[in-house]
Protein backbone atom coordinates (compact mmCIF):
# COMPACT_ATOMS: atom_id res chain seq x y z
CA UNK A 1 0.00 0.00 0.00
CA UNK A 2 1.21 3.51 -0.75
CA UNK A 3 1.99 5.52 2.36
CA UNK A 4 0.82 9.10 2.62
CA UNK A 5 2.27 10.51 5.84
CA UNK A 6 0.48 13.69 6.91
CA UNK A 7 1.42 16.00 9.78
CA UNK A 8 -1.97 17.72 9.69
CA UNK A 9 -5.26 17.98 7.85
CA UNK A 10 -5.40 19.02 4.19
CA UNK A 11 -8.17 20.74 2.27
CA UNK A 12 -11.10 22.92 3.21
CA UNK A 13 -10.51 24.26 6.73
CA UNK A 14 -7.39 22.13 7.19
CA UNK A 15 -3.98 23.04 8.58
CA UNK A 16 -2.61 22.71 5.03
CA UNK A 17 1.09 22.36 5.80
CA UNK A 18 2.91 22.90 2.47
CA UNK A 19 4.55 19.43 2.46
CA UNK A 20 1.18 17.78 3.17
CA UNK A 21 -0.55 19.71 0.38
CA UNK A 22 2.11 18.62 -2.12
CA UNK A 23 1.90 15.00 -0.90
CA UNK A 24 -1.90 14.89 -1.27
CA UNK A 25 -1.77 16.54 -4.70
CA UNK A 26 0.91 14.09 -5.85
CA UNK A 27 -1.15 11.10 -4.69
CA UNK A 28 -4.33 12.42 -6.33
CA UNK A 29 -2.43 13.01 -9.59
CA UNK A 30 -1.18 9.39 -9.55
CA UNK A 31 -4.84 8.38 -9.20
CA UNK A 32 -5.73 10.24 -12.41
CA UNK A 33 -6.79 13.63 -11.06
CA UNK A 34 -4.26 15.25 -13.37
CA UNK A 35 -5.68 18.77 -13.43
CA UNK A 36 -3.99 19.63 -10.11
CA UNK A 37 -0.75 21.64 -10.06
CA UNK A 38 1.60 19.17 -8.34
CA UNK A 39 4.31 21.47 -7.05
CA UNK A 40 2.01 24.18 -5.73
CA UNK A 41 2.07 24.26 -1.93
CA UNK A 42 -1.17 26.24 -1.85
CA UNK A 43 -4.35 24.21 -1.35
CA UNK A 44 -6.82 26.40 -3.27
CA UNK A 45 -10.31 25.69 -4.58
CA UNK A 46 -9.15 23.14 -7.18
CA UNK A 47 -7.75 20.88 -4.45
CA UNK A 48 -10.91 21.20 -2.35
CA UNK A 49 -13.09 20.31 -5.34
CA UNK A 50 -10.85 17.36 -6.18
CA UNK A 51 -10.93 16.04 -2.60
CA UNK A 52 -14.74 16.32 -2.65
CA UNK A 53 -14.82 14.44 -5.96
CA UNK A 54 -12.54 11.72 -4.57
CA UNK A 55 -14.77 11.46 -1.47
CA UNK A 56 -17.89 11.18 -3.63
CA UNK A 57 -16.33 8.40 -5.72
CA UNK A 58 -15.09 6.42 -2.70
CA UNK A 59 -18.52 6.71 -1.08
CA UNK A 60 -20.34 5.62 -4.25
CA UNK A 61 -22.17 8.91 -4.77
CA UNK A 62 -22.97 10.47 -8.12
CA UNK A 63 -22.79 14.03 -6.79
CA UNK A 64 -20.17 15.93 -4.83
CA UNK A 65 -22.67 18.19 -3.07
CA UNK A 66 -23.25 16.11 0.06
CA UNK A 67 -22.24 16.63 3.70
CA UNK A 68 -20.01 13.53 3.60
CA UNK A 69 -17.95 15.18 0.86
CA UNK A 70 -16.44 17.88 3.07
CA UNK A 71 -13.24 18.48 1.09
CA UNK A 72 -11.04 17.71 4.12
CA UNK A 73 -8.47 14.94 4.64
CA UNK A 74 -7.68 14.27 8.28
CA UNK A 75 -4.74 12.02 9.19
CA UNK A 76 -5.90 8.52 10.09
CA UNK A 77 -9.52 9.07 9.06
CA UNK A 78 -11.50 7.53 6.19
CA UNK A 79 -10.41 9.71 3.25
CA UNK A 80 -6.76 9.47 4.29
CA UNK A 81 -7.01 5.68 4.59
CA UNK A 82 -8.59 5.45 1.14
CA UNK A 83 -5.82 7.59 -0.37
CA UNK A 84 -3.31 5.13 1.08
CA UNK A 85 -5.19 2.07 -0.14
CA UNK A 86 -3.86 0.00 -3.02
CA UNK A 87 -7.39 -0.07 -4.44
CA UNK A 88 -7.98 3.68 -4.09
CA UNK A 89 -10.54 5.04 -6.56
CA UNK A 90 -9.04 6.34 -9.79
CA UNK A 91 -10.33 9.05 -12.06
CA UNK A 92 -10.70 7.80 -15.59
CA UNK A 93 -12.01 9.88 -18.43
CA UNK A 94 -14.61 8.14 -20.57
CA UNK A 95 -14.05 8.25 -24.29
Amino acid sequence: MPKLPLSGSVGQGGKNHPEDVVAVKTRLITLGFTWLAPLSETPGPALTRTIKLFQAIKNGFDTVILPKNDGLIQPGFDTHKWLEAANAPHWQQMR
